[in-house]
């Protein structure tokens, strides 16, 4: 049975997570103070629910290189 996907192309959403290899060299999943506002470019169903990429609104000069689940996402945002 396919999960529906809570968030769908050009929505924009909050993430208060970000994958970086600064303190891990395999990367990991790092809490951030401040959520940044984000973009949905990318919807891709797995066997295990959907998966989104992402572009950060609030600073465009940092590429998110992975694709982040529903549970990464904090929640929808309106602007």
């Amino acid at each position: 049975m396919k999960k529906q996907n809570k968030y769908r192309v050009n929505d924009f959403v909050l993430i208060n997570k970000i994958f970086s290899t600064e303190k891990n060299k395999q990367g990991a999943m790092e809490t951030i103070d401040k959520p940044l506002i984000a973009r949905v470019t990318k919807v891709q169903y797995t066997s295990i629910g959907p998966s989104y990429k992402l572009e950060l609104l609030t600073e465009p000069e940092r590429s998110l290189k992975i694709m982040y689940w529903e549970s990464d996402i904090l929640s929808a945002y309106d602007i």
